[in-house]
Formats: structure tokens, C-alpha cells, sequence
């Protein structure tokens, strides 16, 4: 009896193929993209480092705190 080369595959992959989380998911209105459009959670974050008292500080030294980075956009 001949072995089946999809039989420990899980059901409808093929061999060969290799989707990525993106490529697999359920079709319609892409949720990541959406969110990423809307979403203010990175640039709030940004904005409220300054009004920090302790990031203030380093912020405004940023020469004597090797440590930290500024990232500009």
C-alpha cells in the first residue's frame, strides 16, 4: 500500500507550500492595517515622554545618558 504524501500534512496544505500568518488568515478588510491607520498609541506614547518628569530629565541630557536613543520620524 502506497504511503500518502499529505497524510501527515495538516488538511488543504500542499507540499511545497509554506503561507505566511498574513497570506492564511481569513479573507476581507485587513484588521492590521486598519488599526495601524487609526491607532495613536505609538505617537501618544512619543508625546508623553517629555510631560515625564523622569524622561524629561534625560530626555533634555541626552548627552550624559549614553544609554538612551532618540529616534526621529
Amino acid at each position: 500500500m502506497a504511503a500518502n504524501k499529505e497524510e501527515g500534512s495538516p488538511k488543504g496544505e500542499q507540499e511545497g507550500e509554506d503561507p505566511s500568518v498574513f497570506e492564511s488568515r481569513a479573507k476581507g478588510t485587513n484588521l492590521h492595517e486598519l488599526v495601524s491607520q487609526m491607532d495613536t498609541f505609538e505617537e501618544d506614547i512619543t508625546k508623553g515622554y517629555i510631560k515625564d518628569p523622569s524622561f524629561r530629565k534625560v530626555i533634555e541630557k541626552m548627552g550624559t545618558h549614553p544609554s538612551f536613543k532618540t529616534k526621529i520620524k
